[in-house]
């Protein structure tokens, strides 16, 4: 089953919370495998959930989806309409789990793509990894 934004998003929260892999299974009705699975995929293990949480809790984050629907729009002179709303929501859920098929997007506005992990969004422990490398 496919991951959404939003439960991607929920499983971070809830890594962040300490909840267990069951516990999470639970929340998101998915099995524990597919709770490991995903975590390491997005790199959210419990050691780097940890380290990340030892460092200072004021880490910057900045959630750069709403900017790149909103330059979208204003670029292709997109008309407020329900349609075209679902369209720009499914772009910017591609190009933020990285599907090969948005990379003209990521190329164009590859100011709001992490450069780190290639999500949508700028975080200092994204930079900090990048600056380590």
């Amino acid at each position: 089953m496919k991951w959404t934004d939003e439960q991607i998003e929920t499983l971070r929260k809830l890594c962040f919370e300490d909840k267990s892999n069951a516990e999470i299974a639970i929340t998101l009705q998915r099995t524990k495998s597919e709770i490991y699975a995903k975590r390491s995929q997005l790199g959210i293990t419990r050691d780097k959930v940890k380290a990340a949480k030892s460092q200072d809790t004021q880490q910057k984050y900045i959630d750069n989806r709403p900017e790149l629907k909103a330059r979208l729009r204003k670029d292709y002179n997109l008309p407020e309409d329900p349609v075209v709303e679902a369209i720009l929501e499914a772009v910017v859920s591609m190009v933020g789990q990285g599907y090969m098929e948005m990379v003209p997007v990521m190329e164009k506005y590859n100011d709001l793509v992490c450069r780190w992990c290639g999500r949508l969004h700028y975080r200092d422990v994204c930079e900090e990894h990048l600056r380590a490398r």
